[in-house]
């Protein structure tokens, strides 16, 4: 039988029996707030680091662009002078 199957049954077991399941200790006021600390530290590193991806996509699409531009630009260009020529002849 499989761990999670396991701790199924036991809880079944023990809501048949009528008996609460096992509540953590109390944490104290400081506990608290250290772990609200820790995950707002943990929140803005995530945050930093997501900043940090969407600014290297950014300039890279950036790169992209400017490569390729003048010869989008030329092609167009190209079209634009072949359709004038076509409509003087």
């Amino acid at each position: 039988m499989s761990e999670a199957a396991e701790r199924a049954a036991a809880a079944a077991a023990d809501a048949a029996d009528g008996a609460a399941p096992p509540q953590p200790p109390p944490r104290t006021t400081a506990e608290l707030r250290a772990q609200v600390e820790e995950a707002r530290a943990r929140l803005a590193t995530t945050v930093g680091e997501i900043g940090g991806v969407i600014d290297d996509t950014r300039a890279q699409a950036v790169r992209k662009v400017k490569a390729y531009a003048p010869i989008a630009a030329g092609a167009f260009a190209t079209y634009v002078a072949l359709r004038i020529l076509r409509r003087r002849r």
